[in-house]
């Protein structure tokens, strides 16, 4: 008797060739390592490698993605809420800190920039170990 697994699935509906993409071949060697046999793409789409857990590139897919401009956006954005961090002095980060002024993204900037200006209690940042039971005693 024969053991292997049954899977019930219902069988998949095919749509009628009318209704699927236009696919053409590529001439070998145009997509696929080595160039033993021509590969396929959408028509209309650019070819891009495709990550196993994306979909295959369409005419619908956006392929211009600009990181690079999103990441600078970012950055920038980032610097400028850090700026009146950086233009204080040490004494007043401090100051700033022990008030409740600075976030924890200024926090967490300067103790990265700066780890010997920020005040330690028992070996940890100042500012962590603030409101733990420990220290509030």
């Amino acid at each position: 008797m024969n053991s292997a697994p049954t899977h019930n699935k219902p069988p998949r509906e095919r749509r009628p060739a009318h209704q699927l993409p236009a696919v053409r071949k590529v001439a070998a060697g145009g997509g696929r390592a080595g160039g033993d046999s021509p590969a396929l793409s959408v028509a209309g789409a650019p070819r891009r490698p495709c990550r196993p857990d994306e979909p295959p590139p369409t005419a619908q897919t956006p392929v211009s993605y600009d990181l690079l401009e999103q990441q600078n956006r970012l950055r920038r954005a980032r610097e400028g809420r850090l700026r009146a961090l950086w233009q204080m002095s040490a004494a007043e980060r401090v100051a700033a800190m022990r008030r409740g002024q600075l976030t924890y993204e200024q926090l967490a900037a300067w103790s990265a920039r700066h780890p010997e200006q920020v005040p330690l209690v028992n070996g940890e940042f100042e500012w962590l170990v603030m409101f733990t039971p420990e220290v509030c005693e």
